[in-house]
């Protein structure tokens, strides 16, 4: 029996109970039994009901905010500044960056590596390619990186945020490119998770990712390329 079909099981037999109990001819005493009875599965109703709330606050956290919404189209431009939460290697992702995205990208500012990031995290870094090598693997490419004094000005910033923790039933991402302060674009996910009594067929969490493009899995890459074109 599939989840939803055990939530109308109950339901309907909840119903019964008390219609049962207001028939003529019944006893008070024998009315109260009898709901007393048939109203054990009352409770396992009102968890059930939390599941299908849970999934309708997805659907409509999706449909009001999920996905991509462009408020200014970028300018074209060949840099960009990297500040993405919780990523300790930020020359790994500037890297990565410029391999997706070169030559229409030439600079990408980020942190240092990882032992770098560490001692300094406000360091930042200008990376950029030397050498593709005529090769297609990201190994075989050789970059440039120098230090700056300051991160640049004036310039598009791709940065991820998220809201809520590991112990949240919902969870809230967001991938942002702004410039001067002012929001261009974002991208954005919910992660809803039903943690109450779990019924074999029943899917235990959802995201927005489920009904988009496959595109929208690389947000970075994604919106990168809005100021690309």
């Amino acid at each position: 029996m599939s989840w939803a079909l055990a939530f109308l099981f109950i339901l309907i037999l909840i119903v019964l109970a008390f219609w049962e109990g207001l028939k003529k001819g019944a006893t008070w005493k024998s009315r109260l039994k009898g709901w007393a009875w048939l109203s054990l599965p009352v409770p396992m109703y009102l968890l059930m009901t939390g599941y299908f709330t849970t999934y309708y606050q997805h659907i409509q956290d999706c449909k009001a905010e999920g996905g991509l919404k462009v408020f200014i189209e970028p300018n074209k431009t060949d840099r960009i500044q990297v500040r993405l939460q919780n990523k300790s290697s930020g020359e790994l992702e500037a890297k990565g960056i410029l391999y997706d995205s070169y030559p229409s990208l030439k600079t990408v500012e980020a942190v240092g590596n990882t032992v770098e990031s560490v001692v300094e995290p406000e360091q930042f870094y200008s990376y950029s390619v030397l050498s593709t090598n005529n090769s297609k693997w990201f190994n075989d490419w050789t970059f440039n990186k120098t230090p700056l004094s300051v991160p640049s000005d004036d310039i598009y910033v791709l940065s991820r945020h998220r809201e809520g923790d590991s112990k949240s039933n919902v969870l809230k991402y967001e991938w942002r490119l702004s410039r001067n302060n002012t929001l261009y674009a974002k991208i954005t996910n919910f992660s809803h998770a039903w943690k109450g009594v779990q019924y074999p067929d029943a899917v235990p969490s959802w995201s927005c990712w489920d009904g988009y493009p496959p595109e929208y899995r690389q947000p970075e890459n994604f919106l990168i390329k809005l100021m690309l074109k």
